[in-house]
């Protein structure tokens, strides 16, 4: 049994939080408010300081450096953790696969968008049906999983924003988990068949760090 804590969409308060104690820490996205140096040498050194064995990270749509200047981005992380840009590893017996893309819906810009069904989207999905991975760290949730948040044009209605090509993935995979943030709205958990689905922003629709991270334990060679 591998203990995973996961938590998401921490926007720099990173160390406010209480982590609890686990082997793999899961870190979805969104660590920074604009990806800045400072805040992610700071970030890395919080890392540093927890006890956790393995830790992964996947930027979010505002880490903008780890898309605008990559390289330089993970020299500043150095050794604090695992950074998974549409790439894959191992750790107690399970394999990871992360990927920073969202579906774009913001009139801002941000970094790892990508438009609905994509072609880029439905390369990483291929991607990720060539590796098989026992977990997936996605940015961004399942299109109609913990996906909700007020519409920009009517604030009163719910529209769902998550990605179409990783809820296929998740459809036709089935794999023991998949980690999420993006949507803070959209905090919790759900269920796609046999795959647990989180979402772990721990910072609320108006920006607060109220959501606790959210533990789960995965058993290699056989489903949560």
């Amino acid at each position: 049994m591998t203990k995973i804590v996961c938590i998401s969409d921490t926007h720099t308060a990173h160390y406010k939080l209480k982590v609890p104690d686990g082997d793999i820490l899961i870190h979805a996205g969104d660590f920074t408010n604009h990806g800045e140096q400072q805040d992610i040498i700071n970030f890395a050194t919080w890392l540093r300081s927890l006890p956790h064995k393995t830790k992964i990270v996947v930027p979010g749509n505002h880490d903008i450096m780890f898309e605008r200047n990559e390289s330089f981005a993970r020299e500043l992380l150095n050794d604090s953790c695992h950074l998974l840009i549409c790439q894959s590893m191992e750790s107690h017996g399970l394999t990871f696969y992360g990927t920073p893309w969202s579906p774009d819906f913001f009139p801002h810009h941000w970094v790892f968008n990508h438009a609905q069904e994509s072609i880029h989207a439905k390369r990483i999905h291929e991607d990720i049906m060539d590796i098989y991975p026992d977990v997936i760290i996605s940015h961004s949730p399942p299109f109609g999983y913990l996906d909700g948040c007020p519409d920009l044009d009517n604030p009163f209605e719910e529209v769902h924003v998550g990605c179409k090509v990783m809820l296929q993935t998740i459809e036709e995979l089935q794999p023991k988990l998949f980690v999420c943030g993006h949507i803070h709205e959209g905090y919790g958990t759900a269920k796609i068949g046999r795959t647990h689905v989180i979402n772990a922003s721990c910072m609320t629709g108006r920006y607060r760090l109220e959501n606790k991270p959210i533990i789960i334990a995965v058993y290699s060679g056989q489903q949560v």
